[in-house]
């Protein structure tokens, strides 16, 4: 069942910097070209549920510390 038919899903609109939208899709593409087949609401999926279960494991505020301080070490 496609996710628009799917009532455990819903639509949801946010606002991204245009560079990051462009990083995302070249991430999807590189994805794609490895074998792994995913939308931009699946990687979102996957993303916020591991921010979950880290919030879930050391509370939210240390989980976005966390994710934080891992985007400064990838950009170093």
């Amino acid at each position: 069942m496609a996710k628009r038919e799917n009532p455990d899903y819903t639509q949801t609109t946010f606002r991204i910097p245009k560079k990051l939208s462009r990083q995302i899709n070249r991430v999807l593409m590189d994805l794609a070209d490895s074998g792994v087949e995913m939308d931009r609401s699946d990687l979102l999926g996957e993303l916020a549920g591991a921010f979950i279960r880290l919030s879930s494991e050391v509370g939210a505020v240390e989980a976005l510390e966390q994710l934080k301080n891992l985007g400064t070490q990838m950009d170093e």
